[in-house]
């Protein structure tokens, strides 16, 4: 009686009973047979030994991932550093931890580092005006003062230069050239006059064309002029017809750049009549002037001048009219070089050019 209930039991334990599931079995052979059925397991001790199992019927899928591995630092760890993988099982922390005030900047072709951040290469967009001073005082008409703090512009026009019309190389004509040599870069055009010596004056002009009335607004640097060097560099009023010229430029007299109103009946003849000269303290080498020439028909035309430092705040400087049968066609920028020092040059920068 004992082992029939023991044989009963071994049975129940093989063969489902009624509403179970029968239990998947894991066989082990060394070659996989050609059927199965799906969730069938198999160990396979030949070839590609093994677990497989029976993805679908007939279908088996295998070998199964399996193993163990130990992954090995280079050093001891120290808490919060960053760890960099080398390839291998071998690992390897990042040199720093940084700090509070530093940036990771990545890098694929080696190991991220950390640095200060840039505002060229690691920020793009605008500085939002709370950040500066959390705004504090910032509205349209102030700017951001060298002391970290907002404040509102003094001086002419609040201090500000007026902004710049860049010259367009169109439509101009060269009157006595010589070997002066124009670049046109950085939507500005550069006249560089070689040393002429002490001949006589000659003004080297490059012109454009105008139509009556006409005003013209020019800034432009002078490089170059030495006290007593007789280079000079400025705007011009010309007749294409007969040559005549009225020139307002920038002359170094006696170490004082100064401004010059003068008349020439050509290129090279001064016609003996100044319309005057004046001179400011803002007038230094290399500084920007702004002149402002106006011509309204009639007749006789009127010619008016005007001087500015910043393009904003114009001071008139003379006024004339009908004066030596000059009704200008052309409005020029130029110069004239005859310096003592064989190697003096002189460049003319024209950085704002407006006809209207």
């Amino acid at each position: 009686m004992k082992r029939l209930l023991v044989f009963l039991l071994i049975l129940g334990m093989a063969l489902p009973m009624s509403g179970q599931t029968a239990r998947t079995h894991i066989t082990t052979g060394a070659a996989l047979p050609a059927n199965c059925s799906l969730g069938d397991f198999w160990m396979m001790t030949g070839a590609s030994p093994g677990p497989y199992w029976c993805s679908a019927a007939n279908t088996w899928t295998g070998p199964l991932s399996t193993g163990t591995g130990t992954v090995t630092a280079s050093g001891t760890l120290t808490a919060n550093r960053l760890i960099l993988g080398g390839g291998t099982t071998v690992i390897t922390p990042l040199g720093s931890l940084g700090t509070t005030t530093t940036l990771l900047h990545g890098n694929a072709a080696g190991a991220p580092t950390f640095g200060a951040v840039s505002l060229s290469a690691d920020v793009t967009g605008n500085l939002p005006v709370a950040n500066l001073n959390s705004g504090t005082s910032a509205s349209s008409t102030t700017f951001w003062r060298g002391d970290g703090t907002w404040g509102v512009p003094t001086g002419s026009q609040s201090g500000i230069t007026a902004s710049f019309t860049p010259p367009v190389d169109t439509g101009w004509t060269w009157v006595n050239q010589g070997s002066v040599t124009l670049a046109t870069t950085n939507s500005r055009f550069s006249l560089v006059f070689p040393n002429e010596g002490a001949t006589s004056s000659q003004w080297r002009s490059y012109c454009h064309s105008i139509t009556q009335p006409a005003t013209l607004v020019a800034a432009f640097m002078v490089n170059g002029i030495a006290a007593g060097s007789g280079a000079n560099g400025g705007v011009i009023w010309r007749n294409s017809g007969n040559g005549k010229m009225h020139i307002v430029y920038v002359q170094n007299n006696s170490g004082v750049p100064t401004y010059k109103w003068d008349y020439f009946s050509d290129n090279t003849t001064f016609g003996g009549a100044s319309r005057g000269s004046f001179s400011s303290t803002q007038l230094t080498n290399n500084y920007l002037y702004w002149i402002k020439l106006e011509y309204n028909a009639g007749s006789p035309g009127t010619r008016k001048v005007y001087v500015s430092a910043d393009g904003y705040s114009w001071e008139g400087r003379g006024s004339e009219t009908g004066d030596q049968d000059l009704t200008p066609d052309q409005v020029c920028f130029g110069g004239s070089n005859q310096s003592s020092a064989a190697t003096a040059t002189m460049n003319l920068v024209l950085l704002s050019w407006s006809i209207s």
